[in-house]
């Protein structure tokens, strides 16, 4: 039986070696935790589905559980890729989100 049965380490590798992730990243432990955040997220949404009174969450704004699943899986995202070259932007001042 395989311990990696969705490829998750493949597809990490996938992304080292096709420069998308830093080439310092632990493929193992990146494989790990999107393996976690998958099933966390897998979990929440299923069991919102089988039993839908055991969490009561306002419900006013339906795109709450998009939004925060698309701003983690961002940051996520964001804090894998390669660091770009100063290069790159060409001396144009870097945007910084306010604190």
């Amino acid at each position: 039986m395989s311990e990696d049965p969705y490829g998750t380490l493949e597809f990490v590798e996938f992304g080292v070696t096709h420069g998308d992730l830093r080439s310092d990243l632990d493929v193992e432990m990146a494989a790990s935790m999107l393996d976690w955040l998958a099933d966390g997220f897998q979990d929440a949404l299923v069991t919102k589905e089988l039993d839908p009174g055991l969490f009561h969450r306002r419900t006013s704004n339906s795109s709450g559980r998009c939004g925060s699943i698309s701003s983690s899986t961002s940051c996520v995202a964001r804090s894998a890729r390669p660091r770009a070259e100063a290069s790159e932007f060409d001396g144009a001042p870097i945007a910084r989100r306010p604190a």
